[in-house]
């Protein structure tokens, strides 16, 4: 039941915005309480788009029922539909609205001129979007034209994406690929026949559709010229198609969907909007790591740009089974003693049941050395693709935040925030703070609906502030004082305290409490002004407090293996996990 009048007269509309992911489907209640914003309650549950279920909707339910057992609030009818909009006496919500990443990727052939310019930049948009690039066809390609047409008959693309040649530049090659995809498509017969994306050479859009057909979309060259590479049309476009493709048959989501008046948005796409709000919020580089069950997710914003790296391949949940070709690198991170048969048993039961938790501190820790490998591997591929194959590491950032409960659900959080410094062995000052309650693609999409509804909802703590992380480059003989550091606050007081190469200090700082931070690092170590350069900074406290990372960079592990996990519980008693 919907009335816009009412929510037209209405000054503070109550939003109710679920997150569906592949193993968990999350809710969140945002509404007015004392006259601001409030998260005022999230609940989650199984997502149900599987067997035995088969119907989103169960999930979601499910959820909601938790929120209104917690809230007091009826929020469903007797038949499990959605109250909309909210009455006078507060039941219902005004606004329903979800992001999905539950649905399958969108699986997309590859078609361009040369491997290392005009396929690397369509590999650029596919890393944005939910997809899964199952062939790919250049003029490296030493098949000839029956065999590429009986390729691309035999992977049924969803999607074929077709780009090369800089605008103003030669036709004749691509044309020659456009007219073997011309050739596939009329050969399915009494099929979906897949839909066409072509990015390339602009002098060649009318004769593309001409011969592709009705169901080609036209986006802007990736590469207008060899200098600039332009992804963001494209990737807008695919993130559509997954949604027409991919999110909408997937079992229940039409229910869903009659409950709002928005259509679901990739959760992806919804994070890297927040990235960017918080880039220009705070005017400083943002980056977020997820470490989800399916997918991993980096999204870098500042305030001209914002790039998202997504990677199917790795996950907390069924795709752990990818991380037993890496063993020693798994095992070079735990701080219990762990055969590989053991580490092995592990993976295979975690990929069949992605819904379990750790059952014992070794299996914790277990948990968060797989964190570690994937995430490295996935920032490593991030920085490559956007910043070139030789890149390893991203750039330097302000503000870093944390999703996926592996991150965010640590037994302590100076362990998640360990975790992050191993995995991004970053450099430089920056704040970490966590998605605890999973509303960040939530807070995105309710940026769309009542901006102001964000910025006070964050002033309320929907995110957990961890602290500040003072992390050094550079390298120094164990015992070398790396830093000299003083502290003033108004609960401690002053604080001086000399930290020592190798390792890691936190200095108390609770949360909302204020500091002057004066840093004098050693001539040997950088802390981002240049080696030996000094800064006195205004830091603000949280969970962890303020910690000193003073292992160095790049960071080496002792080969041998006791030393090694001695090292470790070491760092983590020194943060406090």
């Amino acid at each position: 039941m919907h009335d816009d009048d009412e929510r037209d007269n209405k000054k503070t509309p109550s939003c109710l915005i679920a997150e569906i992911g592949h193993a968990t489907s999350s809710v969140a209640l945002f509404d007015v309480a004392d006259g601001v914003y409030r998260l005022l309650a999230r609940a989650a549950a199984p997502t149900t788009a599987t067997t035995p279920w088969k119907d989103t909707l169960r999930g979601v339910q499910m959820g909601i029922n938790q929120i209104a057992a917690a809230t007091g609030r009826q929020l469903l009818m007797n038949n499990g539909e959605l109250i909309t909009p909210a009455n006078d006496e507060g039941v219902g919500v005004d606004y329903f609205a979800m992001t999905v990443s539950a649905a399958a990727p969108l699986n997309v052939f590859l078609v361009g001129l040369l491997d290392d310019v005009s396929l690397a930049s369509a590999r650029h948009v596919m890393s944005q979007v939910y997809t899964n690039i199952v062939d790919s066809i250049s003029l490296a390609d030493d098949r000839n034209e029956q065999e590429q047409v009986e390729a691309l008959l035999k992977q049924q693309p969803d999607v074929i994406f077709i780009t090369g040649g800089t605008d103003g530049g030669k036709t004749e090659r691509l044309l020659t690929l456009v007219k073997t995809v011309a050739l596939s498509l009329n050969l399915i017969q009494g099929e979906r026949k897949p839909a066409v994306v072509y990015a390339g050479n602009s002098a060649l859009r009318e004769q593309v559709s001409t011969l592709l057909g009705s169901n080609t979309y036209i986006v802007d060259n990736l590469r207008p010229s060899l200098e600039v590479e332009q992804t963001g049309d494209a990737a807008l476009l695919l993130n559509k198609l997954y949604g027409e493709l991919k999110m909408a048959v997937l079992p229940g989501l039409g229910s869903l969907e009659a409950w709002g008046q928005f259509e679901p948005v990739p959760t992806p796409q919804a994070v890297g909007q927040m990235v960017s709000y918080f880039a220009q919020l705070y005017q400083k580089r943002v980056l977020t790591l997820d470490i989800g069950s399916e997918t991993v997710t980096v999204a870098l914003a500042d305030q001209d740009h914002t790039r998202i790296y997504m990677d199917n391949n790795w996950g907390m949940g069924r795709s752990v089974q990818h991380l037993a070709p890496y063993l020693r690198e798994i095992q070079q991170w735990l701080t219990v003693e762990m055969d590989e048969n053991a580490v092995l048993d592990f993976l295979w039961h975690k990929s069949l049941r992605p819904h379990t938790v750790p059952m014992s501190e070794a299996e914790l820790y277990l948990e968060q050395a797989l964190a570690r490998v994937i995430g490295q591997k996935t920032v490593q591929s991030a920085a490559a693709s956007w910043y070139g194959g030789a890149a390893s590491s991203v750039p330097s950032f302000g503000l870093l935040i944390a999703r996926g409960s592996t991150l965010t659900q640590a037994s302590r959080p100076g362990q998640t925030i360990l975790m992050l410094l191993d995995i991004l062995q970053p450099k430089g000052i920056f704040a970490v703070a966590t998605d605890r309650y999973n509303v960040l693609s939530a807070l995105g999409v309710l940026a769309h609906i009542e901006p102001v509804a964000v910025v006070q909802t964050l002033e309320g703590g929907a995110l957990l502030d961890l602290g500040w992380v003072i992390a050094l480059s550079g390298r120094a003989q164990s015992g070398q004082v790396a830093i000299t550091v003083q502290m003033r606050s108004e609960r401690v007081g002053k604080l001086d305290l000399e930290v020592e190469a190798g390792t890691i200090e936190t200095l108390p700082l609770g949360a909302g409490e204020k500091a002057e931070l004066s840093l004098q690092p050693s001539r040997r170590f950088d802390i981002g002004f240049g080696p030996g350069k000094g800064k006195t900074i205004t830091v603000y406290g949280g969970a962890v407090g303020v910690v000193i990372d003073a292992r160095g960079r790049p960071q080496n592990l002792p080969k041998d293996a006791a030393a090694r996990r001695n090292m470790m519980r070491q760092w983590l008693w020194d943060i406090g996990g």
